[in-house]
């Protein structure tokens, strides 16, 4: 029985390389594809979250400028590959001998695999106060390797530390130079689609900003030139096939967005359109008397949120005067929306009332921007946090930490919320333009139904559409 337990380790070693690919995927997912949802069994609710986890400082390792930071999940592939095959170097092995040394060298390369697990176990535990379900059966993998590999040796301690010496360092060499050059060979992989991601995101942007299909091959116009440069920089830097393969993936996602806007504005007419209230403490930017009004209802711990928030920031400075945003919090937290069963986002509600107590300082949407960008970047909006976010923007410390706490602050909040459920919102991001209700909180549906209410109330010159996504 005790001969055949070094077998285990190779279905262990299996499900501990899929679970550093897959975790590396998802890193790859939150930091370059936002948009991009991961595994709903991973995201539970505000005590099991993955993409909390994924999106935080604690999810990577930076390698310097110009380089990809270094997901931790990443170096999980080549260290299960070297447990695989050790694990299968003791299998075969009928030398007792030979074998327990083979053993005892497996336990110590999953030594320090089983310290930074329990680094990170600490991380979730007392740092993000979240946990990531794959992480678990992560660390769980390691765990269990380790104790198969000391119920196969069978000497305790004593006899493990006695077959160690003197250590092995030909077979220490190669199961590290082994486990370098294959993290190595995926390390670059990995790189090369985060080059991919980022000119195709810079490629975007620089459509976004007034620029056509040209300005991705590096024609720029006048309008949003700086961008359109930096869209073609980022192609150009590329090799071929990966140009190739950006143009492809952007000519798709640009076809995908006509047919999905060209059906939005087939439906829109069925959308419910509802009177919302407007309070004098909600966010509010644009125009006053502006022909289109756009309501969101949105919670700072949302991904969704975090990642809509410079984009409606854009909107609005794109349409100028014609369109007014409207920002009214709806925390899914149990401090301030009792409709919540559970506690999804437990530090949004002092996040919403934090932006409340710094616009009564005058610099509502500087808190908010900072509080979004923060977020996004992983960081937390605990109340520690927040008063050094007021001290950046130069707010007047005491007064805020006693608003804070001020009942009439938190009111406003409650009162927002009580907005978003007679709304009957069943989400976060939620969007109204000029009262319809959006189907999908994607800013792109909010930006063709303002382009849609201003053809109807008779504006005719609107921002360009070099990409023919809105078709008017």
């Amino acid at each position: 029985m005790r001969n055949a337990l070094p077998w285990l380790l190779l279905p262990l070693a299996l499900v501990g390389i899929w679970l550093g690919v897959d975790l590396t995927d998802s890193h790859f997912a939150v930091r370059y594809e936002p948009n991009t949802d991961l595994d709903q069994w991973c995201d539970v609710n505000a005590t099991f979250d993955c993409t909390a986890v994924a999106r935080s400082k604690y999810s990577h390792i930076g390698l310097g400028e110009g380089r990809p930071d270094l997901p931790v999940s990443l170096p999980a592939v080549g260290f299960f590959a070297i447990i695989a095959l050790l694990g299968a170097l003791a299998g075969l092995s009928s030398d007792e001998g030979k074998r327990r040394k083979t053993l005892a060298f497996t336990a110590l390369v999953l030594t320090p695999g089983i310290a930074f697990s329990v680094w990170l176990l600490g991380v979730q535990a007392f740092a993000l106060g979240t946990w990531c379900i794959k992480c678990l059966l992560m660390d769980a993998t390691v765990i269990g390797a380790f104790v198969v590999v000391i119920l196969a040796h069978g000497g305790g301690a004593k006899g493990w530390l006695s077959d160690l010496m003197p250590l092995n360092m030909g077979l220490l060499a190669t199961a590290v130079i082994g486990g370098l050059i294959i993290n190595g060979v995926y390390y670059s992989g990995f790189s090369d689609d985060v080059e991919v991601a980022e000119a195709k995101k810079a490629a975007l942007e620089g459509s976004k900003s007034g620029g056509d299909k040209d300005a991705h091959a590096g024609h720029a116009h006048a309008a949003g030139e700086g961008h359109e440069d930096d869209a073609a920089t980022a192609i150009e830097d590329l090799s071929p096939e990966q140009q190739e393969k950006v143009r492809k993936q952007l000519e798709e996602i640009l076809q995908q967005a006509r047919t999905a806007i060209q059906q939005f504005y087939a439906d829109y007419d069925t959308f419910p359109r509802k009177t919302l209230s407007k309070n004098a403490f909600d966010g509010t930017k644009g125009a006053a008397d502006a022909v289109v009004t756009i309501v969101e209802f949105a919670d700072f711990e949302c991904p969704h949120c975090q990642m809509a928030a410079p984009q409606m920031k854009e909107l609005i400075e794109k349409y100028g005067d014609t369109v007014e945003l409207v920002f009214k919090n709806y925390p899914l937290g149990k401090k301030c929306n009792e409709q919540m069963s559970r506690d999804m986002h437990p530090n949004a509600c002092g996040a919403a009332v934090a932006t409340q107590c710094a616009g009564r300082q005058g610099q509502y949407w500087e808190m908010h921007d900072l509080v979004f960008m923060k977020a996004r970047n992983g960081d937390s909006v605990g109340t520690r946090n927040l008063k050094k976010y007021a001290k950046t923007l130069g707010l007047e410390a005491n007064e805020f930490a006693a608003c804070l706490t001020d009942d009439s602050a938190w009111e406003e909040v409650r009162l927002q919320v009580g907005d978003g459920r007679a709304a009957e919102i069943s989400g976060t991001p939620a969007f109204f333009v000029n009262g319809v209700q959006m189907p999908s909180p994607h800013p792109a549906f909010v930006e063709a139904a303002v382009r849609r209410e201003l053809l109807a109330a008779g504006v005719t010159e609107l921002p360009p559409d070099e990409d023919r996504v809105f078709g008017n």
